[in-house]
């Protein structure tokens, strides 16, 4: 029997998959998937498994690193990365037909549907607006949607397009 490691230096027999793939298995693991991204990882069962316990592996190691950070913000990392594994063992344990978490389908319900996102970069906050399966939003859209949500207007710089897994950027 293979440790989780020793299965990532073997990687050489998951052939050529699909582009977009380990994007999918994120996606499942976060419940976002699309159905066209369950379609996909549905074909290659084998290949999602080892993914899973790839992604899994590295944010294990990862999160032993982050044990060690003696910075202000230690917990909330140790936390977000101890939510990181939580998620991939839950959805190794879905793939694998383990129900007892009582977690159901890693559907989207919202696939199509161009939301609101946010993330941190450089101690900024970064919005744009985007979905799975969906073209990102444009600037005017952007300031639109940040509006109808009640945020100010005022007080935004402007930030270099976010790179999105489809290949597009979003203002």
């Amino acid at each position: 029997m293979q440790t989780v490691g020793e299965q990532i230096t073997t990687s050489a027999s998951q052939g050529n998959l699909p582009s977009g793939f380990t994007f999918a298995v994120e996606a499942a693991a976060a419940a976002e998937a699309t159905a066209a991204q369950l379609a996909m990882l549905e074909q290659h069962q084998g290949s999602w498994k080892w993914t899973l316990e790839r992604l899994l592996y590295r944010t294990e190691e990862d999160l032993l690193a982050v044990r060690r950070l003696s910075t202000p913000e230690r917990e909330q990392v140790i936390s977000d990365f101890e939510a990181e594994r939580d998620r991939l063992e839950a959805a190794l344990d879905r793939l694998l037909g383990d129900t007892k978490s009582g977690q159901d389908p890693v559907l989207l319900e919202s696939a199509g549907e161009v939301r609101l996102q946010a993330s941190w970069a450089a101690g900024r906050l970064v919005v744009w607006a985007a979905g799975p399966g969906t073209a990102p939003a444009n600037a005017a859209d952007l300031a639109a949607r940040l509006e109808n949500a009640g945020v100010l207007a005022t007080g935004w710089t402007s930030h270099p397009p976010v790179k999105l897994p489809s290949g597009t950027a979003a203002p």
